[in-house]
């Protein structure tokens, strides 16, 4: 049995989740799961998921307010606006107007993603190297490393610095520890060692992030308050361990005590401090009135700030929204902080306004699952949050996040120069009762049953909000260039949709396919952020036929365990396309098997590098690039300057297996038996879009999208 991790704030241990480690991965990762097509003429066309390849595979599902000023850190309520206002402005209060807008103290800060080693226990070197190449493709600066007194964590922080080790040295990836206090034992002086381990280990490393003013090695903690080090005060207790971990190498000290902070002045070993709560409302309470909660104030920064004389470090907190929702037998943590009124954005606006008081700022979190407030792609080991995680990706809000980053870090918002869309609410209305034996968190209340949009509009535009898939309920909005935040309310049993038009013609979609609001008493309360961005000038010509209309539903298929691989490169024709994560059934005795332990175990398997992609053959490019537009509608196709991705549709209705070397078919491995997979094809060309069903369970890739966007 694997050790155990440790929940913050809890002290109770739990085995960490199973999860698979793919053996290798020696070819690096796309560095964000957008698409980029390489093709010999260019780029493709921008293409469009139609309603009838929708209908076809199954996907279509039935599924404001201007921006708020920030005065005295108090959020003023939103007013809602009339459809078809101009007033709803995108430069107006803090965002800029126009490309970009400087802010005073035009200095460097810095960003950092709170990073919880606990759920890493199953990670390797390659999967700490796709996290940070990941984070540092979105302007993260870095991790900070949440560690906690496990053994084996020791190990995993090794890999983390052997990975940041990987990156070209132009790349500024830097890390740091925070000590978990309710985790590390702080009452005698040996406790002091733990720190020693880490820190003699590190500190010479190029990637330890040092504080620009002082060169000291930064040290952080989660809590720590009551760690005495047997010293017979937490004043000296930690003035003892900064004189312990001085003898290694001089530190710089930002803790996160949970104290008044009238008394940071007496503390002698702070060279700062980290608000943990600063980054949500969280004095909130259902029984405060509707106009307290909404016009909620985030102002517990000030008193941090004045206390911090002498020119020491205020980090700030920003987080998009936190639900944890764990019972007595176990955590015994089962609340929410209210998130709605675009709490991540809104705080990152008040960030910035401050940015000449602020030095750094931490991002909660990278992966804290069971807090639900990750950034990250969810892997590692879960802390038994999986109810309320698996399905419900947020690498939407690392995406968004990367905008606001880099105003805070430089000081200049950023040119907006793609439209996109940003979206993401609960699956359920807020009164849904759970059906497993943990009641609705505490402060459920709080919450209202709406959609949260954030749209980037290169030029003013016309906003359509949907709740329903025919278009009937509709409300429309102007906005200007720049960032817009828009609110629209959710209705059991529907969606959600929001449409981008500029001259009539479509420019963007958010159609979170598979987004429905289930009816009350009908889904555990979780939360979930999906953001889709999609670009829609019409079906490639020639690809989805009119058939489509009149298929209900993609094939319903029993399957064995699907496999997971991810960042598989495929051709068609004559372009390459490199998929973020891709399934297939590995039954015993198949060429998949087979496939499946090479590309686990062998560097050389086809589908890791663009000189030996896995072949599909009679498949159309644009057949499979629609099939993209409609199974991954959250990766923009237009989007080519960051990652790789390719899917690819066979047009192959009928396939058998063969283990014979000479059959004319796909080949698997280059290693061991050389198993292939024959697929016949005599598919009419009327009749192409049976070819894009097939494709779609083939690969599994509609098992993929089944786990991404309606999970059980």
């Amino acid at each position: 049995m694997p050790p155990s991790s440790t929940d913050r704030m809890s002290g109770i241990t739990k085995p960490p989740a199973p999860s698979l480690i793919r053996k290798d991965a020696s070819a690096a990762p796309a560095p964000a799961l957008v698409p980029k097509l390489k093709h010999k003429n260019g780029p493709l066309p921008k293409l469009d998921p139609s309603d009838s390849l929708h209908r076809a595979l199954d996907l279509m599902r039935t599924p404001s307010s201007p921006r708020p000023d920030i005065q005295d850190f108090r959020w003023e309520a939103s007013v809602e606006i009339e459809p078809g206002s101009e007033e709803l402005a995108a430069g107006g209060g803090l965002l800029p107007e126009g490309e970009s807008a400087t802010i005073e103290a035009a200095s460097r800060n810095f960003v950092f993603a709170h990073f919880m080693v606990g759920n890493t226990y199953p990670y390797t070197v390659d999967n700490w190297f796709d996290d940070i190449q990941l984070a540092a493709s979105q302007d993260i600066d870095g991790f900070v490393l949440n560690v906690g007194r496990e053994d084996w964590q020791i190990q995993r922080c090794a890999d983390c610095f052997k990975a940041a080790d990987r990156l070209p040295e132009y790349i500024n990836f830097k890390l740091f520890f925070s000590f978990d206090m309710t985790s590390v034992p702080g009452n005698s002086p040996g406790d002091v060692q733990l720190f020693r381990t880490y820190l003699s280990a590190h500190a010479n490393s190029a990637r330890m992030f040092h504080h620009p003013r002082t060169g000291g090695i930064v040290v952080s903690t989660f809590s720590g308050e009551n760690s005495t080090f047997g010293q017979g005060s937490m004043e000296g207790g930690w003035a003892y361990v900064k004189s312990e971990l001085n003898k290694i190498s001089p530190i710089y000290l930002i803790p996160s005590f949970f104290i008044n902070p009238a008394r940071y002045p007496n503390i002698s070993a702070m060279d700062g401090a980290f608000n943990w709560n600063g980054g949500w409302p969280i004095q909130l309470h259902a029984g405060m009135s509707d106009s307290e909660i909404k016009n909620a104030k985030l102002d517990s920064d000030n008193i941090h700030l004045q206390n911090l004389t002498g020119g020491r470090t205020f980090m700030g907190a920003i987080s998009p929204w936190f639900f944890t929702h764990y019972g007595p037998d176990s955590w015994n943590k089962n609340w929410i902080y209210r998130g709605d009124d675009w709490l991540f954005i809104k705080r990152w606006e008040q960030l910035i306004s401050m940015r000449d008081r602020i030095d750094i700022a931490q991002i909660i979190s990278w992966n804290d699952y069971g807090e639900s407030h990750y950034i990250g792609p969810i892997k590692g080991a879960q802390p038994n949050s999986q109810a309320w995680v698996d399905g419900y990706p947020h690498l939407a809000w690392l995406h968004l996040n990367r905008y606001f980053a880099q105003a805070f870090k430089t000081g200049v918002y950023p040119a907006v120069t793609k439209d996109q869309i940003f979206m993401w609410a609960r699956p359920h209305p807020k009164e849904a009762s759970p059906r497993d034996p943990v009641p609705r968190p505490n402060n459920w209340q709080l919450t209202e049953d709406r959609a949260w949009v954030v749209v980037f509009a290169t030029e003013a535009a016309t906003i359509h909000t949907h709740t329903n898939a025919d278009g009937t309920n509709k409300t429309v909005y102007q906005v200007k260039a720049g960032v817009s935040k828009l609110s629209f309310p959710l209705k059991p049993d529907e969606g959600m949709k929001v449409v981008m038009l500029r001259d009539g013609k479509t420019v963007a979609v958010c159609n979170p396919v598979g987004f429905r609001t289930l009816n009350a008493n009908a889904a555990c309360p979780v939360l979930c952020a999906l953001t889709f961005t999609a670009i829609t000038h019409g079906i490639m010509e020639g690809s989805i036929s009119e058939q489509t209309s009149a298929v209900p539903q993609a094939p319903k298929l029993k399957r064995h365990s699907i496999y997971y691989l991810d960042h598989i490169i495929f051709a068609v024709e004559d372009t390459l396309f490199r998929v973020p994560r891709v399934g297939f059934e590995a039954r015993s005795g198949s060429p998949f098997e087979a496939f499946a332990s090479l590309q686990k175990f062998n560097s050389s398997a086809e589908g890791y590098d663009d000189d030996n992609p896995v072949y599909l053959h009679g498949v159309k490019t644009e057949d499979f690039a629609n099939l993209l537009a409609v199974m991954y509608p959250n990766l923009s196709i237009e989007s080519l300057s960051v990652g790789k991705l390719v899917l690819t549709p066979s047009l192959l209705t009928n396939r058998h297996y063969a283990s014979s070397p000479h059959d004319q078919s796909q080949s698997f491995g280059k290693k061991g038996k050389n198993y292939r997979a024959s697929i016949t094809s005599h598919v009419p060309e009327k009749h192409r879009w049976l070819s894009v069903l097939h494709l779609s369970t083939l690969w599994a890739f509609d098992d993929v999208r089944f786990r991404l966007f309606w999970p059980t």
